[in-house]
């Protein structure tokens, strides 16, 4: 994006100012991944969207999971420092697992995503439905999902909010993982049974968000 030539002859800058592949400024969006960070531990926890995965405070009893079971986890970015319009297709990584809290122990879940200005939900999107069956039998898996973003336009100071749902039936718990850097992941048994589960690295661990802004300019 050049400056104008009128602008060049007093300027010792480059002239571009910003650059997009031929493939953004075609589509008109430009995706921009955000992935989940744990800030605090034990007690005070919180989450943030970051666009930069690094290493966070992984506290002992969090490790890099969140609970789900009938339970929901908040994701929240920082703040924008500029107006931006968020429009077209986002995605959605992240690992799920159900497991069995007795050895008879049956159910499922699932888990509901809502994309959010501030507090206001703009899209939303269930994953699959995940089903043990007995005998201490997990079942974990990546859901990759993808959700329609209206236009929506992000003002100074707004936030964007992410929340994960899960609903849960029968004698499970029911997780997701976030390790920001893809590591080892390793679930502990809530009830003292069917665990600890591990989810090895190779294996999308992270919680990443990739969401459409618009490259053009309003």
């Amino acid at each position: 994006m050049p400056l104008p030539q009128k602008l060049n002859k007093f300027s010792t800058a480059s002239p571009v100012i910003g650059s997009y592949s031929w493939k953004e400024i075609a589509e008109g969006t430009g995706i921009i991944d955000y992935y989940v960070h744990q800030v605090g531990n034990a007690g005070s926890v919180t989450y943030k969207l970051l666009t930069t995965a690094q290493q966070d405070w992984e506290g002992a009893t969090e490790n890099h999971y969140s609970n789900v079971e009938n339970l929901t986890v908040t994701f929240t970015s920082l703040a924008f420092n500029t107006s931006r319009i968020m429009e077209g297709t986002a995605y959605i990584t992240f690992y799920q697992v159900v497991h069995p809290t007795s050895t008879a122990g049956t159910g499922s879940g699932k888990v509901t995503i809502s994309i959010k200005k501030n507090a206001v939900e703009i899209a939303t999107v269930d994953s699959e439905t995940r089903t043990l069956a007995a005998n201490w039998n997990a079942n974990g898996g990546v859901d990759f999902l993808t959700v329609a973003i209206p236009r929506t336009k992000f003002n100074i100071g707004d936030v964007i909010t992410i929340t994960a749902t899960g609903t849960t039936s029968g004698a499970c718990d029911h997780d997701i993982t976030h390790e920001p850097l893809n590591g080892d992941v390793t679930i502990p048994a809530h009830a003292s049974a069917g665990g600890p589960f591990t989810i090895s690295a190779g294996t999308p661990t992270y919680f990443k968000t990739s969401l459409p802004f618009r490259t053009d300019i309003e």
